[in-house]
Formats: structure tokens, C-alpha cells, sequence
């Protein structure tokens, strides 16, 4: 099997565990790529060994001897990851996996410790946090047709209350219950998915909620969007309609132009960015059932503004168009 080479292994520091954010793996993972594109055929490689280590649900260190590498890279002595305080992404997932490594993924706010749901040892699966830790309850109340309901904690771990603020305690601490604001969706085998934020939840006359997360997640599986913010956007007639913020990968895209004939910045280049993204909503529209179907596009010109955790806020100055300096 061919190695690829150029990626540099740490004799400095040889970790065997990394606790990470998703954007740092997502960050690791495009570095590789970009590495195996150097070599001739380097994808064709990427894609076959991935295919080895994971068809055939090889032992961990199989899986590292096939992506040598990427082992060598991650100091040689990497066994696991745990990842948490926003999405992980099933493809980045499966990724890591397929490198012999075992990723596990949690769930918590600072106002429960903050671990209370995740993978353990006996289990570990792509888009979902595993189980309640010892010693945690957790339900969902306000269950909808779909099954999702907000995700509500109970245990040792959860705060005693806001400091000097007994209102906003009373507003998340009910009957000994931690009320989280996240929605979440309880699985067959008793794991628990976290399917968005009640506060970024979109509802429409109709009374229909639409979970932004989910279209946003559809976006971004296109390698031409690097970061995207759905929200609800009030049409002309007043009535709630679904808006995609898209930060687009202007690498990406510049290449695409490049290969086009298409001069960058030139009005032929911002109506091909146009034609680009529209399509791709059509695609993910004909996806979805007719109510959540993003009606308004904009294009961002910068980056999202985002929390200390890489997490994009949203603020109403993400959800427009960058202003001309």
C-alpha cells in the first residue's frame, strides 16, 4: 500500500489522547487531504485506503498501518479523541475512524460539570453523544410528531444555580431538573442525538418548526461552502421564510473560476457565485418537504463572527451581507 508522503511526524510531542472542538479535526482532516492531493493520484490513494480500513471494520492497528502517515503526523502514539462543544459531522467522524482511531464524542454546558452524555467504551457511533455518564438522568420533554423533544438533566453534576440571579435559575432549574435549551432526539438503542437549539429553532405560521442545523449540515457537505447560518428570514408579506447565510470557500471556488476562464472579482465571477449556491439550494430543496425549503441566499464576504469554542453566534450581523468598507 502506498504511503503519502510529506506529512511530518512529531518526535516532540507523541499525545495518545486529543481532546478537540470539531473545527480543529475538521482543520487536521483538510491538512491531510490537501497533502495526498500533492502526490500523483493522491486522492485515488486517500480514498482507497479509507475504502480498506473501513469495509472491511479492520482492528485499530491495521487501520494504522495502512494510513502510516497520518499516524506518524499525529506523533505515532494517537489512540483517541474526544471531541464536544458543538456538532460533529458523521463524514469527519467515519474519517478518524478509519485512521485506527477511536473517537468519542460527548455532550454538556458549563452548568452541568459539563460532561453528562457520551460515548463510552462499549459504544461509540457517528452522529450521535452516546448515553447519560453514571450518576446523570436525562429525558426530553415537549416531545413533538418527530420525536424531538429539549434534552432535560438531572444529577450531582448540575449547578446549584446562577450566582445571585434567582430568576434566571428558576427560568432553567425545574422540580431538580436542568431545562438545557437544546433539542434532542432519544435513538432505538437508547443513545441520545442532539438536533439543534431551541433558540435558533424556526417556526412558521403554519406552526411547522424547522431545526436550522439540519439544512446547515446539507450545505456544508458541498466542498464549494465553508460555513453556513439558516435562519428565519420575514418576507414582504410578513410571513416566516427560511434564509441561508453561506460563507463560501473562496479556495475552492477561485479554482473552480480559474478553470472556467472566469476573472476573479468581475461581475461574470459574482454571477457564477450565484449560480453556483442557487443551485446547490435547488438540490438540497428537492431534498427536504416544502416548508423547510431556503427561500433567501446570501452571500458572506468574511467569516461568520464567532464564540471562544469556534461556535458561529447568531446575531443579526451574521445574517446579512457584509457591509462595503
Amino acid at each position: 500500500m502506498r504511503r503519502a508522503p510529506g506529512l511530518r511526524s512529531s518526535s516532540t510531542y507523541q499525545p495518545t489522547v486529543l481532546i478537540a472542538v470539531p473545527l480543529v479535526l475538521e482543520s487536521f482532516l483538510k491538512t491531510i487531504q490537501k497533502k495526498y492531493a500533492k502526490i500523483f493520484a493522491g486522492e485515488a490513494v486517500f480514498k482507497t485506503q479509507k475504502a480498506l480500513s473501513s469495509l472491511f471494520k479492520l482492528t485499530p492497528a491495521v487501520s494504522k498501518g495502512i494510513f502510516a502517515s497520518v499516524t506518524k503526523a499525529l506523533g505515532g502514539k494517537m489512540r483517541a479523541i474526544l471531541c464536544g462543544a458543538a456538532a460533529l459531522s458523521p463524514e469527519i467522524y467515519r474519517a478518524y475512524e478509519s485512521f485506527g482511531l477511536r473517537v468519542y464524542v460527548g455532550y454538556g454546558l458549563t452548568e452541568t460539570s459539563p460532561v453528562s452524555i457520551v460515548h463510552n467504551d462499549s459504544y461509540t457511533a457517528a452522529g450521535d453523544v452516546g448515553y447519560p455518564i453514571e450518576g446523570v438522568e436525562a429525558m426530553l420533554t415537549d416531545v413533538n410528531e418527530e420525536g424531538v423533544g429539549e434534552l432535560i438533566l438531572r444529577g450531582n453534576n448540575v449547578m446549584l444555580g446562577y450566582y445571585n440571579n434567582p430568576t434566571e435559575t428558576a427560568k432553567v432549574l425545574k422540580d431538580g431538573w436542568f431545562h438545557t435549551g437544546d433539542l434532542a432526539r432519544i435513538n432505538k438503542n437508547g443513545s441520545f442525538t442532539i438536533t439543534g437549539r431551541i433558540k435558533s429553532m424556526i417556526v412558521i405560521q403554519s406552526g411547522k418548526k424547522i431545526f436550522p442545523e439540519e439544512l446547515e449540515y446539507y450545505l456544508e457537505q458541498n466542498p464549494l461552502v465553508k460555513e453556513s447560518l439558516v435562519f428565519g428570514h420575514e418576507a414582504d408579506d410578513g410571513s416566516v421564510q427560511v434564509a441561508a447565510s453561506i460563507y463560501p470557500n473562496y479556495d475552492a471556488l477561485n479554482e473552480m473560476m480559474t478553470k472556467r476562464h472566469i476573472e476573479i472579482g468581475s461581475d461574470a465571477y459574482k454571477e457564477a457565485i450565484t449560480e453556483e449556491f442557487t443551485k446547490l439550494v435547488r438540490e438540497i430543496n428537492r431534498r427536504v418537504p416544502h416548508y423547510k425549503c431556503i427561500r433567501k441566499i446570501i452571500i458572506k464576504k468574511t467569516e461568520f463572527e464567532k464564540t471562544t469554542t469556534r461556535k458561529i453566534k447568531r446575531i443579526p450581523s451574521n445574517y446579512t451581507e457584509d457591509v462595503e468598507s
